[in-house]
């Protein structure tokens, strides 16, 4: 059952080209907050500002904050959150698992995570 979600999704994904460098629509682009929008759109970003990890690939993850509506879940959304609640959701994705799930209704917003430090 659980895979048949997933080749569903991933079906959905290919299909509609969220998975392809397909543009995203100004709605879509609303979804993202600025720097999120100008590094979709491959314009320079001050990268130190942003929470960004890299998988033994060499593949950029951003650590991004979603707002999400209420009762949707992780299986809805199509990706590994860290966090999810009601409302909220937490993850670490790729570019493009970036744009792919501003495509998506359930998502209200997508915000870059900021880094934290500790102060002693």
């Amino acid at each position: 059952m659980m895979g048949t979600l997933v080749y569903a999704m991933l079906l959905f994904f290919f299909v509609s080209g969220c998975a392809g460098p397909a543009a995203l629509s100004e709605q879509e682009k609303e979804k993202l907050d600025p720097f999120l929008q100008q590094l979709v759109e491959g314009k320079p970003v001050n990268e130190a500002k942003l929470n960004i990890s890299v998988n033994n690939d060499g593949t950029k993850l951003y650590g991004v904050i979603i707002s999400i509506k209420p009762k949707v879940k992780e299986s809805d959304l199509g990706i590994h959150c860290n966090t999810i609640q009601p409302g909220l959701a937490t993850a670490r994705l790729t570019l493009e698992e970036i744009k792919g799930i501003v495509k998506l209704d359930a998502v209200i917003r997508v915000e870059s995570g900021s880094k934290s430090t500790i102060n002693n």
